[in-house]
């Protein structure tokens, strides 16, 4: 194992003028990983594991090597170009407060806003427009600089307020209780929830999903419990535990009326569904829909009548009903499928409010409760749109509308007069007047239609010339609609284009859309996103060597996959936080609850030749130029193991046949997609540097 003297030596010897192929410093020396002649055997054939060390991330040498890593990155990054534009540039967009939807609860009205110079504050009102005081202020919980606000959940009557943290992104979550009135926290405690906000039961306690602790490990099968307050969090009671083991998921939640109990449980694949009276114990628990491949997201209620919003029988989603008496609980249409897909529905008065997404972007039906069509609610452009907090009898319905220029613009539609009222909008440092976002299609390896975005200042040429990053997602049924962010908006202020792929994997039309990319067929998610790249250089946005590509978790394995397959398309690489051995991740703690979407070389020889076909990590070859790479990893990532990470990173330093870089950009105490202010500002700057130098982007 190089010692750090070396590697101090081989940031020294970075060449001062940039490579002609790749416009960036060389690393003539990279610190040395320890390779061994490890293998296994996967139904007859034998595959190479040589850097399975660095799994072992306590190892003397594997601790040694990241450190050497770290202080190699971080002296290259540091001496990129631009950066103190980049950081005047956040800090331009970080002179904002944003504000949420006011909630009531009992007597008072909760509102939760981000202020520039306290971070997350939740605020308690007397009534919806204020007088208002700070009930929770995030800058005195996180003043660690480790600790992060993960939520809040509102007692019924609003007498408590219980507030979620982790620490370094990690996805376990604490939840302790304040209460209202005092500002004082309770001595309660819930240590192992996991994802889900709590739900409270009255102010006697609350549901929260999770896992048991032992120390810091989690025990057992995801669950539901509940929390008593004035008890030990460790005592709390196991509710219900799903049928199987670490891939399955719990949800708990009430009815609109709060008459019935709901429990849903499934995978990634879909959900099943059980009920219950409030009034019985936890122990009578009722089928309602069975486990299957479609999920069931019920909405509302009459009674027992239940609305629900399925993919049963539509994948893109259909609105139906069922009553909660009749033992088959046959569904009954009340909207059916359509060319859109359906993300979300409330009920609001005796109208349903369809949220669906059209090519990738939002839109907003409405409907009787015969289903007829009753108008649309109009939104200001290609954006993304979320309900606010849902008032069945109300007269108006709450939204939130995002895009790639825009953020949080909150809006009420009058159920009454069809009026829409934009009442906040987010200050923005740049003129969106300059930006334009449009949408075009490309045609996929076996002829599929795929769209995708690209943002860019009206006065981009089309001669080739324009640095662009290519984002990518591409699983799990999530849609990749326009949202904004500040490396987006920061890249196409200063000249550059910003595009996002809409590949197979997401949700963007439907389950079906999902599923066509999934286990053995996953290979179409990475065709789709190639035929991107190939489209924006056919439409003279960019060219190959001004490209870069840039995808988180599971966009980490997309792009990574990428680079693999067609070093030659990409300019440069960024990957956060992704999965790259892909023979073994299961085996990695956390992870198996990927094997729904990406299945297992344990299962079958099929399984095996899939995933050995991309597995970035296994794909890398011995002298092949790969493009400028820059792998972002979190060292303490309870939901993707970094060893992932520093095993394509040894990889691909060990194959390098150009002079472009290869780096590990290690957080130390980071957890899965660190949003730690200090760091999010810090991994954009990387970022943005990064690909700047790699791809010819001028920072003036």
């Amino acid at each position: 194992m190089m010692r750090q003297a070396a590697v101090l030596l081989a940031v020294l010897a970075l060449s001062i003028a940039a490579a002609p192929e790749t416009r960036m410093p060389a690393v003539t020396v990279y610190p040395e990983a320890a390779r061994g002649p490890v293998s296994d055997v996967y139904f007859g054939t034998i595959v190479p594991d040589p850097y399975r060390s660095l799994e072992a991330r306590d190892d003397p040498a594997t601790r040694n090597w990241k450190r050497d890593e770290a202080a190699l990155s971080r002296r290259y990054l540091s001496t990129l170009p631009g950066r103190v534009v980049i950081q005047n540039g956040l800090l331009r967009l970080l002179d904002f407060s944003s504000r949420g939807f006011p909630v009531q609860r009992g007597k008072v009205w909760l509102q939760g806003h981000y202020d520039k110079n306290h971070g997350r504050v939740l605020n308690v009102c007397r009534t919806e427009n204020g007088p208002c005081r700070v009930l929770i202020d995030a800058k005195a919980i996180e003043r660690d600089g480790r600790t992060q606000i993960a939520g809040y959940a509102y007692a019924t009557d609003g007498r408590y307020v219980a507030y979620g943290t982790t620490q370094g992104g990690s996805d376990a979550q604490t939840w302790r209780v304040r209460s209202v009135a005092t500002g004082r926290d309770l001595r309660d405690e819930v240590r192992g929830a996991k994802y889900w906000t709590p739900l409270w039961n009255g102010h006697a306690g609350f549901y929260w999903e999770g896992y048991r602790r032992r120390g810091d490990a989690d025990v057992g099968p995801y669950s539901i419990f509940y929390h008593r307050l004035g008890t030990e969090g460790s005592r709390d009671r196991l509710v219900f535990a799903p049928p199987r083991g670490r891939q399955w998921y719990s949800a708990i939640q009430f009815t609109d009326d709060g008459r019935y109990v709901l429990v849903n449980v499934g995978t990634a694949a879909g959900n099943g569904s059980f009920w219950r009276d409030r009034n019985e114990p936890d122990s009578v628990l009722r089928p309602l829909f069975a486990l299957r491949k479609a999920s069931y997201d019920i909405f509302a209620n009459d009674g027992p009548i239940v609305y629900v919003s399925t993919t049963n029988g539509a994948p893109r989603g259909r609105v139906v009903w069922t009553d909660l008496r009749d033992e088959r609980h046959p569904l009954h249409t009340i909207v059916p499928e359509s060319a859109a897909t359906i993300a979300e529905v409330v009920m609001v008065g005796e109208r349903f409010y369809v949220n669906e997404v059209r090519d990738a972007q939002s839109q907003i039906r409405i409907f009787d409760r015969l289903g007829h069509p009753c108008g649309a609610i109009a939104l200001p452009g290609r954006g993304e749109v979320s309900f606010g907090p849902v008032r069945r009898y109300a007269d108006r319905v709450l939204l939130r509308y995002d895009s790639f220029t825009e953020r949080g613009l909150l809006m009420s539609y009058n159920t009454k007069n069809a009026r829409v009222r934009t009442f906040f909008q987010n200050p923005m440092p740049f003129d969106r007047r300059t930006f334009v976002t449009e949408q075009f299609f490309a045609r996929s390896s076996d002829g599929t239609r795929v769209p995708y975005f690209v943002t860019h200042r009206k006065d981009m040429p089309l001669d080739s010339s324009t640095p662009t990053i290519l984002y990518g997602y591409g699983a799990f049924g999530i849609s990749q609609l326009p949202a904004f962010s500040d490396l987006c908006v920061l890249w196409v202020a200063h000249g550059g284009a910003y595009a996002v792929a809409n590949g197979r994997g997401g949700g963007e039309y439907g389950e079906t859309w999902h599923l066509a990319a999934t286990r053995t067929h996953k290979q179409r998610s990475f065709d789709d996103f190639a035929a991107v790249a190939r489209a924006l250089v056919a439409r003279r946005i960019t060219s190959p060597d001004r490209l870069g590509i840039y995808g988180i978790s599971g966009g980490g394995l997309l792009v990574g996959a990428a680079e693999v397959e067609h070093p030659e398309l990409y300019g440069a690489v960024a990957a956060e936080s992704g999965l790259y051995d892909m023979l073994r991740y299961q085996h990695y703690p956390g992870e198996s609850a990927w094997i729904p979407e990406d299945g297992s070389s344990d299962e079958s020889a099929a399984e095996f030749q899939a995933l050995a076909a991309y597995s970035p990590y296994h794909n890398v070859r011995d002298g092949v130029r790969y493009p400028a790479t820059l792998v972002l990893a979190e060292a303490d990532d309870d939901r993707v193991d970094p060893a992932h990470s520093y095993k394509f990173v040894a990889a691909l330093q060990h194959a390098q046949a150009s002079p472009a870089p290869i780096l590990l950009d290690l957080t130390l105490g980071g957890g899965h997609e660190d949003e730690r202010l200090a760091v999010a500002n810090r991994r954009v700057m990387d970022i943005l540097a990064f690909f700047s130098s790699a791809l010819g982007l001028s920072w003036q």
